[in-house]
C-alpha cells in the first residue's frame, strides 16, 4: 500500500518552533551543548522529576 502524502497548510516563509524532548544524562547534555553550540540552537534542561513531568507515564 501506498504512503498517503501529508501537505502542510503552511507556506515555506512562515517560521515555526520545533521542540524535542529526550531523556540523557547531564554529561551527554554538555556534549550536546558543546556541538550544538555554533549551529544556532538554543537548548535547554529541566531536571526529570523537578521541573519535568519526563518521557515516561510515571516519574519514579
Amino acid at each position: 500500500m501506498a504512503k498517503k502524502k501529508v501537505d502542510i497548510l503552511l507556506p515555506d516563509h512562515v517560521m515555526v518552533e520545533v521542540v524535542t524532548r529526550k531523556e540523557m544524562t547531564i554529561a551527554s547534555y554538555r556534549k550536546l551543548l558543546e556541538s550544538d553550540k555554533g549551529k544556532g540552537w538554543r537548548i535547554q534542561a529541566y531536571q526529570i522529576g523537578v521541573y519535568s513531568p519526563g518521557l515516561r507515564e510515571e516519574v519514579k
